[in-house]
């Protein structure tokens, strides 16, 4: 430390550079997971809970997120009046980039060609992890042989799935069954959504508590900023289109094939299968914002106060705080910035999410149906007996290069029988296509 340097001035100096880092680390997911409570906390147990706990405080450098947030809604037209503009693409309701699907017909002619939108189904698919391959799973057709005549492994380029995922309407009998069931409220958030917000804010609180008992400053209440804007967000967010009635003769129409085109760096080949007045509105309007300008600008409001408060947090640390509480403050800084690049570079900040709850669901409940092919079920909706319920069945082989993966797809999509997932698929497939996985 400079010797002819104020503490203060010190301390301004490290949160400038603190800010600088900070603001570049963070990204526009704390504010999608601000203004979309229903879909970011919809899962909470022991261990989202803790990883929320430690990776999603909201007390940091958000300034340039914020900015990069408004931008895009400004250039949507949704900063011009009540139901102007477009939600699509916004934190309000992102969407996969360069994600799209195409749908085919009854003769396997592909009808038409159009982007994914938001798609939760496969924002799942792509969250289901790829079990762990020793050396051991490689099937013996995978073996090549060398000038001496032993067998050598060809090496594994990229870990690939293949999914086929069949949505349907949920019977009597599937409700009244043991599938699991993930739900997400399309209206005001439940009580565990409120308790996510509240525990993902759980370091503020403790620190606000320090700060009070320690040094009986109001200061402490610039911690709990945060917590009250997003419970206020929280409280008044704007509802969200639902599921659509199975119960119509609609969800009864006959199955068409939807295959996802998703980033060759994913690593995942996606195939969904049902009626597409079911399939359909994961890729258009489910999940939609009911618009709502009173809450719009509430939600609004919450995004411009918070990308504002670490510009406040360090005029206030270096004008007015007592020296002690200023670097508790900086302190916490540190810890916000820290996590705000664990965030940036993992997933962990998914963890309590409705993707993340379909994903973990579905490959719990994987199992060994043939050599190489693994299924799963589960419920979707609102609730277990609600009119939108459905029933989602995912069929998985997993694959050690891309154009293995690739050819996987063109034999299931090909098949014969498009009711059946996965029917024609292992018997059109040579034995070095596959490899066999090890799933817990």
């Amino acid at each position: 430390m400079h010797p002819e340097l104020p503490d203060s001035t010190i301390s301004a100096a490290l949160g400038a550079v603190l800010g600088y880092i900070g603001a570049e680390a963070a990204t526009t997911l704390a504010f999608e997971r601000l203004l979309w409570p229903q879909r970011f906390f919809s899962r909470l147990n022991v261990w989202s809970a803790f990883t929320i706990a430690l990776l999603a405080p909201m007390g940091g450098p958000l300034h340039k997120a914020a900015l990069n947030t408004l931008d895009v809604m400004f250039a949507r037209g949704l900063l011009e009046g009540p139901q102007s503009g477009s939600m699509l693409g916004s934190a309000f309701f992102p969407e996969l980039d360069r994600w799209s699907y195409t749908m085919y017909g009854d003769g396997r002619a592909p009808l038409k060609t159009e982007p994914v939108r938001n798609a939760l189904f496969p924002r799942a698919l792509r969250r289901m992890p790829l079990p762990f391959m020793g050396p051991s799973t490689t099937s013996q057709a995978a073996l090549g042989v060398a000038e001496n005549g032993t067998a050598v492994g060809r090496p594994v380029r990229a870990r690939v799935a293949v999914s086929h995922l069949v949505l349907s309407r949920a019977s009597a009998q599937d409700k009244a069954s043991d599938l699991p069931l993930v739900s997400e409220s399309a209206l005001l958030p439940s009580a565990s959504v409120i308790l996510g917000i509240f525990i993902s804010e759980l370091s503020a609180v403790a620190v606000a508590v320090i700060i009070a008992s320690v040094f009986d400053s109001f200061w402490c209440l610039l911690w709990l900023v945060p917590l009250v804007l997003r419970l206020l967000s929280a409280v008044f967010s704007v509802d969200r289109e639902s599921l659509v009635s199975t119960s119509s003769n609609l969800a009864g129409d006959q199955s068409h094939d939807f295959e996802i085109h998703c980033p060759q760096t994913e690593g995942k080949f996606m195939l969904i299968t049902g009626p597409p007045a079911i399939v359909v509105q994961f890729f258009r309007h489910y999940g939609h914002p009911v618009r709502s300008r009173s809450r719009e600008v509430i939600q609004l409001g919450a995004v411009i106060i918070l990308g504002g408060l670490f510009p406040l947090g360090l005029l206030c640390s270096t004008l007015w705080m007592p020296g002690p509480i200023a670097s508790v403050w900086l302190c916490y800084q540190m810890y916000v910035v820290l996590v705000m690049h664990l965030v940036r570079y993992s997933s962990l900040a998914w963890a309590s999410t409705t993707e993340v709850a379909i994903a973990t669901e579905l490959s719990r409940g994987l199992s060994c149906s043939n050599e190489n092919e693994y299924d799963s079920s589960i419920l979707f909706g609102q609730e277990r007996n609600g009119m939108g319920t459905i029933k989602a069945r995912v069929a998985v082989t997993y694959h050690n290069s891309y154009g293995a993966g690739k050819r996987a797809m063109d034999n299931l999509l090909s098949r014969p029988d498009i009711s059946s997932p996965f029917a024609q698929l292992r018997q059109n497939m040579t034995g070095d296509d596959v490899s066999l996985p090890l799933v817990a």
